[in-house]
């Protein structure tokens, strides 16, 4: 039985918001699975106008609305309200981030907002960032900003009696549990598909590492995907690599692809120095999704800068493990409430087979559990 589910999320300016590129392959998916889905970007920064327009996953075309940012909330309210009652679908799903709803993360009439462009729907609530100072040692600021992050989310969830809510990783999971929001765990999947890797079919871009690919038995391939962040612990991780491929007798490459970020992109000529003539250095940038593929299967380890407890969260973590690449965490994070609690889960996640990671289970996945929820509320 077919389901019709309504999209919002913040902006859907396509590469430049992971919240909605997420939105756009979930529903392109759907709709390829027999559903019918629509997008509304509800604080588009991207745009001035409101904008009507047809959005593709590959083939599949996706109906969306995209309301500027400019305009405000109460009025983009109104406006996806009208638009919504002619799709007369059975759901919303609503991808919650509190900065994208407003400059300083605090929607304060977000709940009321939903409550109007909702009603007489089913709201599924997922909640890709719940709220700052999460630990008893972040710092002060985040803890009062978190405090009226807290207060919203919490009346998103009362004023809603048709809510379900889901939450990427076992982290936001039980720190939701701890201000009284019961959340299922939805994971994230790989915006990046798998394709098949031949070397034919390399851009100009990537010839410069064909050559390993080629002789992959005299190299051993690191790379890295997206920002590289400064005080990563790169350094040390990169060292023990060297140590460990010089035992293999091959040579070490290290490649950097994807948006690196002007931070990221400093850092990664301090280190290019430091490990001059001991590594090759490759930065290759901007890429599609096929080069991103080709790059992620031609490469024996990944590194991700991003915490153990907030890899859950990661769509560049969940990119690394559909192509089946060994993750290596350089970036070390201390949470003493939830760090023994998040233990097995996190053993258990990083063994995740790597068909897991793909969209197509996660939306079979998702479709299973919204058809359940629609019985208890019939």
């Amino acid at each position: 039985m077919s389901i019709k589910i309504i999209f919002i999320c913040g902006c859907l300016e396509s590469g430049r918001d992971g919240v909605g590129d997420y939105s756009r392959k979930l529903a392109g998916e759907l709709i390829r699975q027999g559903h019918n889905c629509y997008m509304i970007s509800l604080m588009d920064k991207f745009l001035l106008i409101e904008k009507e327009e047809k959005q593709f996953d590959n083939e599949i075309s996706i109906d969306t609305l995209r309301l500027p940012f400019v305009l405000g909330l109460k009025r983009n309210s109104i406006t996806a309200r009208k638009w919504a009652i002619t799709k007369n679908a059975d759901w919303v799903s609503f991808q919650y981030v509190p900065f994208s709803f407003n400059k300083r993360g605090l929607p304060i009439s977000l709940a009321k907002q939903v409550a109007k462009i909702t009603e007489c729907m089913k709201l599924h609530l997922m909640i890709h960032e719940p709220f700052m100072g999460i630990s008893k040692i972040s710092p002060l600021k985040h803890k009062i900003i978190g405090y009226f992050q807290k207060a919203i989310l919490k009346s998103i969830v009362k004023r809603l009696p048709q809510i379900y809510t889901t939450t990427t990783n076992k982290l936001y999971q039980l720190i939701l549990h701890d201000i009284g929001i019961k959340a299922d765990i939805l994971c994230l999947f790989s915006n990046i598909n798998k394709h098949p890797f031949d070397f034919n079919m390399y851009s100009t871009k990537l010839n410069e590492i064909e050559q390993f690919g080629n002789n992959k038995s005299k190299f051993r391939i690191i790379c890295i995907f997206g920002t590289l962040y400064p005080n990563s612990n790169i350094e040390t991780e990169l060292q023990n690599q060297l140590i460990y491929t010089s035992k293999l007798d091959k040579e070490l490459v290290f490649i950097s692809f994807g948006r690196i970020g002007m931070s990221g992109l400093i850092e990664y000529e301090l280190i290019k120095k430091k490990f001059d003539k001991k590594i090759k250095f490759f930065h290759i940038g901007d890429v599609s999704e096929r080069e991103a593929s080709h790059i992620a299967q031609l490469s024996d380890v990944a590194f991700s800068c991003t915490p153990s407890q907030h890899i859950g969260k990661s769509g560049v973590y969940a990119f690394l493990k559909l192509h089946n690449i060994p993750v290596i965490l350089t970036t070390s994070q201390i949470l003493p409430e939830y760090d023994r609690l998040m233990r097995k889960w996190y053993d258990d996640f990083e063994k995740r087979e790597s068909l897991l990671w793909d969209v197509k289970y996660i939306a079979n996945l998702y479709v299973k559990k919204l058809q359940q929820i629609n019985i208890q509320y019939d």
